[in-house]
């Protein structure tokens, strides 16, 4: 039997269970403790070191036993995703569900050859790209034009480099390019549908790719595309995933885009402020906080002046005029983003009504200040004169964000239940006559409240100047347009002797039939609820001012009966006429005017 090896630690280090350097004449705790370093104390029975053997045998044993446990379930998983394969592969369905499923990670991010992702000829693609540059990208950059239309043409030119993002990307733009044409042009309608399809067909395998500038703008452009839906989940969740891909790129930091090029570098800044804009948008609509926010963003505005390209410049048709409408928007989405904090968040709610009429007042002063740095030729009265027909839609997507901004910090907006409830009983008091003429609001008149009026006049009448409304258009502004309606004929019956009474009616007029053809044309529930109380509230204006009329001609002695003048209103694509003895429908002109008698 072998005999155990000579004992490396000395006597005081031994009993003491510290390591011993083995330093000669003395190890280095000897010459602390003043100690003697001697090797003459017996050492320590095998049998221990034989126990203490045995019991980590024995946990070795239970270790072995615990891993193969475990490896026989991750074989019994394996065994189960296998049959699972077999019967994808079998079933009818599983084409379309399972893209060509790659049997090794080699071909992962390859999932589609470049015969399966087609596009129509060039000579039809290239004037819808060069469209989309001329309007849409003109005022909000999401690509670099000399990019773009290199990509295009490098996609014919080369079939062999295809890939699935640039694809996207392009279906993207002839998406955007068609949303903008004429709503009447069902071949329109449709490719923009098939192409969006086209390019959400793709998002998973965009997404397992290593992010890039492309992979966000593609991101980027389906939220616009899914803007002017009525479903905003979609968007929600696209441009929080836009968001973090900028994010993972540093787009929102200057420092990252030092060492790139110019051009580069310009547009990263574009594309991180139009994920920006929509981000802020969509908080506005669903009434949640923004995801981004302002104080982790280290740009640059886009510039006052325009560059060498004139990007996000807008310039008037007599050439002596210029805006950076995409400068103003991104200054409009960082307004957008103080709504929340204003009214919806949980500071907001539970604090007190001082502090809540402060902030108002606060972000009509920051909405005033936007107003007042828009040049005189692209105010809204002004567009439909100076203006490029072809950027009226951006602009009217614009001051509708505006305008619902403003009533919504006014908390006049078409849905707010309180102020509609409030409308509704006051028009119908009003026009049983049991207040006397005219009358005040039921409840004080929202700060701003000339402003508001006149806000939504001048909006209301933008609309209708732009001819061609795609959906998209229509939906995008269909909240501020509903205020503004309400709001004018609120205005019609509070302030009955106000100078543009008549215009206004008019305009209110033209106003209810446009949403009736909305709530026609949709389904939603909301919208046609919205509807009715709009249309309830015309009827009262015309039914008071009918009363108001009644009581005139009675105090000057020209009419001594009780009888009520009858008077005109619209309702389901006909005219009827009130104060007759039977309500008597009349199909003919779709407007709705006073009638007194002959």
């Amino acid at each position: 039997m072998q005999r155990n090896a000579p004992r490396k630690a000395c006597d005081l280090c031994y009993n003491k269970r510290i390591k011993c350097d083995g330093q000669k004449p003395l190890c280095s705790h000897c010459v602390i403790y003043k100690s003697e370093c001697s090797y003459t104390a017996a050492s320590r029975k095998t049998s221990a070191q034989k126990r203490g053997s045995s019991k980590g045998d024995g946990h070795l044993v239970s270790r072995v036993e615990h891993l193969e446990t475990r490896l026989g379930q991750a074989l019994e998983s394996i065994r189960k995703l296998e049959s699972l394969v077999t019967e994808l592969s079998v079933s009818p369905v599983s084409l379309s569900q399972v893209r060509n499923f790659p049997k090794d990670n080699t071909g992962l991010f390859e999932t589609r050859n470049h015969t399966s992702m087609e596009l129509p000829p060039l000579p039809e693609v290239l004037p819808a790209v060069e469209k989309y540059l001329r309007t849409c990208n003109s005022v909000l950059p999401l690509f670099h034009s000399g990019t773009l239309l290199r990509s295009v043409h490098n996609w014919y030119r080369y079939p062999e480099q295809r890939d699935c993002v640039s694809w996207a990307a392009i279906n993207v733009v002839l998406a955007l390019a068609h949303r903008g044409s004429n709503p009447t042009d069902v071949f329109s309608t449709k490719t923009t549908a098939e192409y969006l399809n086209k390019a959400q067909s793709v998002l998973t395998e965009m997404m397992m790719r290593s992010a890039s500038l492309i992979n966000v703008q593609v991101l980027a452009g389906l939220v616009m595309l899914y803007q002017g839906a009525q479903d905003m989940g979609p968007p929600t969740m696209l441009v929080a995933i836009a968001l973090r891909l900028a994010h993972g790129l540093g787009l929102q930091n200057r420092r990252n885009s030092e060492h790139l090029d110019a051009s580069v570098a310009l547009q990263r800044s574009h594309v991180f402020w139009i994920i920006y804009i929509l981000d802020r948008d969509i908080s506005m609509r669903i009434k949640q906080a923004p995801l981004q926010q302002d104080t982790d963003i280290d740009l640059d505005l886009p510039p006052e002046e325009p560059d060498e390209d004139n990007t996000g410049f807008v310039i008037s048709v007599d050439g002596r005029f210029r805006l950076n409408f995409f400068r103003a928007r991104v200054q409009l989405a960082r307004i957008q983003g103080s709504l929340y904090d204003c009214l919806y968040s949980v500071a907001a709610q539970t604090s007190r009504s001082e502090t809540r009429a402060d902030n108002m007042t606060r972000i009509r002063h920051m909405l005033d200040d936007w107003s007042s740095h828009m040049p005189q030729s692209f105010s809204p009265g002004d567009l439909s004169r100076d203006c490029p027909p072809e950027m009226l839609r951006y602009f009217g997507i614009l001051y509708g964000t505006r305008l619902s901004c403003l009533s919504l910090v006014s908390l006049a907006h078409s849905w707010d239940a309180r102020w509609m409830e409030k409308l509704q009983e006051y028009g119908c008091r009003a026009a049983l006559g049991d207040a006397e003429m005219p009358v005040p609001l039921p409840a004080p008149l929202p700060e701003g409240w000339e402003t508001l009026v006149k806000e939504s006049r001048e909006f209301i009448k933008l609309f209708m100047s732009i001819e061609e409304k795609d959906g998209a258009f229509v939906w995008m502004t269909a909240c501020a347009y509903i205020s503004g309606l309400v709001c004018l004929t609120a205005n019609n019956m509070c302030q009955p002797n106000h100078g543009m009474l008549e215009f206004d009616r008019s305009l209110a007029d033209m106003a209810l039939l446009h949403v009736e053809e909305m709530v026609w044309a949709t389904s939603y529930e909301p919208l046609r609820r919205i509807g009715e109380a709009c249309k309830a509230l015309v009827r009262y204006d015309r039914m008071e001012f009918q009363q108001r009329q009644r009581n005139e001609i009675v105090v000057t002695g020209q009419l001594l009966s009780e009888e009520v003048l009858p008077f005109y209103f619209v309702e389901n694509g006909a005219e009827h006429i009130f104060g007759q003895a039977e309500p008597v429908t009349i199909l003919g002109p779709l407007y709705i005017s006073s009638y007194t008698h002959a």
